[in-house]
């Protein structure tokens, strides 16, 4: 599949509070850049277990777009954006490592806490594995979430396993939190 700004991978509906809510799943366009900025900065100051600690500014977040869309077309990198009633709510990224480890590739998630358990992290992991193994010839996918992280029962059920730990792998003030290492081979 050759990349495409923007380009509709799924399209679904969920229901939340009686609600149906339109999602897509979809490639990534530098159009989302004051989107990402807003999503990452909502993250940071919830203080959600991500790495961000600090706010991004604007041309911070334009470069990472800009670099990740690079890595897409180098067939680096899957990056899948989440849109909901037409907001971009969240992301998906599995990047590969070089070389001799081109097997192996890191995943990472970020989604807004208003559409958090409602089946869409599933789903989009599901999707760039599957992308991933496609694209990336990705066999080994693994990541690291900080403990406490209710998102390790969802990767619990999707088949990653526990390998590694690192304690107080992150440090936001005062406060440590110590970061679980998972894979899953595809």
């Amino acid at each position: 599949m050759k990349f495409q700004e923007g380009y509709v991978l799924e399209k679904f509906k969920i229901e939340k509070s009686g609600k149906k809510l339109g999602v897509i799943l979809r490639f990534p366009k530098m159009s989302d850049v004051k989107d990402a900025l807003k999503l990452i900065n909502k993250l940071v100051d919830e203080n959600a277990l991500v790495i961000a600690v600090k706010k991004k500014t604007l041309k911070e977040e334009r470069e990472w777009l800009k670099s990740s869309i690079k890595d897409i077309k180098k067939k680096k990198l899957i990056f899948i954006a989440v849109e909901v009633n037409g907001q971009y709510l969240g992301n998906v990224e599995i990047i590969s490592k070089p070389d001799g480890m081109s097997h192996v590739a890191l995943l990472s998630i970020a989604l807004d806490e208003s559409i958090r358990n409602l089946g869409i992290g599933e789903r989009i992991i599901k999707l760039a594995m599957k992308l991933a193994k496609q694209h990336l010839k990705t066999e080994v996918l693994r990541l690291g979430c900080f403990k406490g992280n209710s998102a390790i029962k969802l990767y619990k059920k999707l088949g990653f396993k526990k390998c590694g730990y690192f304690p107080k792998e992150r440090k936001r003030g005062k406060i440590y939190h110590d970061c679980i290492i998972m894979n899953k081979f595809l």
